[in-house]
């Protein structure tokens, strides 16, 4: 028999599942994650807590499962993003697929014109969902985020990164 673990990695927790080739389910593991708004359309997390959350999870799925791993697939919330810095510290918060701070940067880009080319080179509209402006939005609004970059000190990804 072939088992995966399968890790949901999500908004509110993390789910970790080990499933056999026949879809069922040999094991579970479930850790819960907090979201914050610190002011009116903004949605943040801690990077490591959401980071704890799949190893506690991990951990829980696999505690008393016996066989053997033949494989894992993650699902993850995609488009929150995560800065950190060389030593793998978050520089700020994770800032959530729901978060709306960078609205004004997609409307700069839309009146600017920009909205073909965008969606011709990346195949998306101009949305705050998607990460590109949250990034701006940082770096435009966050000097701890500037210095990081200015000193070549920031890497940015997404949650499965």
């Amino acid at each position: 028999m072939n088992y995966v673990l399968s890790i949901d990695q999500g908004t509110s927790c993390t789910k970790a599942l080990v499933f056999d080739d026949e879809g069922q389910i040999h094991a579970r593991g479930f850790a819960p994650v907090a979201c914050t708004t610190p002011r009116t359309g903004f949605v943040e997390q801690d990077a490591n807590a959401l980071y704890e959350s799949v190893l506690k999870a991990v951990r829980e799925c696999l505690s008393g499962f016996k066989g053997e791993l033949a494989g894992v697939g993650i699902s993850n919330q995609r488009e929150t993003v995560v800065l950190w810095n060389a030593q793998g510290e978050p520089i700020v918060p994770a800032v959530s697929w729901q978060c709306q701070r960078s609205l004004s940067i997609c409307d700069h880009l839309k009146r600017d014109g920009l909205a073909p080319l965008i969606a011709q080179k990346t195949g998306l509209l101009i949305d705050p969902y998607f990460s590109g402006t949250k990034l701006i939005w940082l770096n435009e609004n966050d000097e701890r985020v500037r210095a990081a970059i200015a000193q070549g000190n920031a890497y940015f990804g997404t949650v499965d990164s």
